[in-house]
């Protein structure tokens, strides 16, 4: 197989070197139907219905179009490239001519990629390591609230009791059930967060970012 050509079903042309030589519609799905099973001998029915799909054709359609792709590839070689089988149908022969089909698909997936990435710009990284953060945050601080909840349990001697300051808009919980000098005598004036304190006179301050004792 000494030549190559490029069947652009796209385009319906057949591309030899420079070259471009117009093909009908019907003698583009003719060339790939024998291209495609080379060495098979297909009768004339199989390729008028493969070819001329929904159409009613003239006996001489097939002859026809099987002459006019000869006379294209004879630019390149005087083989035999489509042998005719005598009440029987056609043949492409084997290491004729290699021929590359393309069906326009390699341009439509660069379109359709090009087209989603206008329509779907990148997210900044920092914008999502921003967002990733803020999660873990909100999780740690969860997960150090039930731990410090679970331990007035297991130590405290007394009921564990929860409010809020009015003043600070804080969670206040602690075990200690005397309260001098108001409910939040003692307690740092602390907006929007949540405070433990035992009996011990562990004080403890969590925000939505971190926990720290006073």
């Amino acid at each position: 197989m000494s030549h190559c050509v490029v069947l652009n079903k796209l385009e319906s042309v057949l591309i030899i070197g420079d070259s471009r030589y117009a093909l009908s519609k019907n003698e583009v799905l003719l060339l790939e139907c024998l291209y495609l099973r080379a060495g098979d001998v297909i009768s004339h029915d199989e390729l008028l219905t493969t070819c001329w799909p929904d159409r009613v054709v003239s006996p001489t359609s097939l002859p026809v179009a099987i002459k006019h792709i000869r006379d294209v590839f004879r630019k390149i070689t005087r083989s035999e490239v489509i042998k005719t089988y005598k009440n029987e149908g056609y043949s492409y022969q084997k290491d004729s001519v290699l021929i590359i089909i393309d069906d326009g698909s390699t341009e439509k997936e660069s379109h359709s990629a090009a087209y989603t990435r206008k329509e779907k710009p990148d997210i900044p990284i920092k914008l999502v390591g921003l967002q990733i953060l803020s999660h873990l945050n909100s999780t740690f601080f969860i997960a150090i609230m039930m731990v410090i909840i679970i331990i007035f349990f297991m130590v405290g001697g007394n009921d564990i009791v929860s409010f809020i300051d009015s003043d600070t808009n804080s969670v206040i919980i602690t075990n200690v059930t005397t309260k001098m000098n108001g409910p939040t005598a003692g307690l740092p004036k602390v907006k929007n967060s949540m405070i433990f304190k035992d009996d011990f006179g562990l004080v403890i301050i969590c925000d939505q970012s971190e926990c720290k004792q006073q």
